[in-house]
C-alpha cells in the first residue's frame, strides 16, 4: 500500500516482513525536492539514516550490493518497470536479475493509508 515512490521503485512478496527498493535512474514527474543529485546521493542518504538511527526512531534500512535474484520471481509489469526505470542499476542476464544495489526496509503501513482505513 501507499503511493508510488518518486525516487525509488518499491516491491515485496505478499508474506514478507520486508520491502525492497531500487533507486530510479531519474525521478518521476512528481519529484519536488529540487535538482536530482543522482543514485549515489540517494544511496548516501539512506546510509546516513542507517548510521544515525541508533534509537529506532526512523525506518531503518540495509543496503545490499551486487545481488542476483531469479527473474521468474517478478511479475511481468514489475520486471518491465525495473529494467526501464532503473536500468542503470538492474540488468537481466539469462534467468536472473542483477541488482547493483537493493535497499531492504521493514514493512509498515504508511500513515496516510493507516488513517484512511482506521
Amino acid at each position: 500500500p501507499g503511493s508510488r515512490g518518486t525516487v525509488a521503485i518499491g516491491f515485496a512478496t505478499p508474506h514478507s516482513a520486508y520491502n525492497l527498493k531500487v533507486i530510479r535512474d531519474q525521478p518521476t514527474a512528481q519529484y519536488k525536492w529540487g535538482e536530482y543529485a543522482g543514485t549515489d546521493a540517494v544511496l548516501q542518504k539512506y546510509g546516513q539514516v542507517h548510521d544515525i538511527n541508533r534509537t529506532g526512531s526512523m525506518l531503518d534500512n540495509i543496503i545490499y550490493y551486487r545481488i542476483r535474484l531469479q527473474t521468474d520471481w517478478f511479475a511481468p509489469d514489475l520486471l518491465e518497470e525495473l529494467l526501464s526505470a532503473a536500468g542503470a542499476t538492474v540488468s537481466e542476464r539469462g534467468p536472473y536479475l542483477f541488482f547493483k544495489h537493493l535497499i531492504v526496509q521493514r514493512r509498515l503501513t504508511p500513515l496516510p493509508v493507516f488513517l484512511q482505513t482506521a
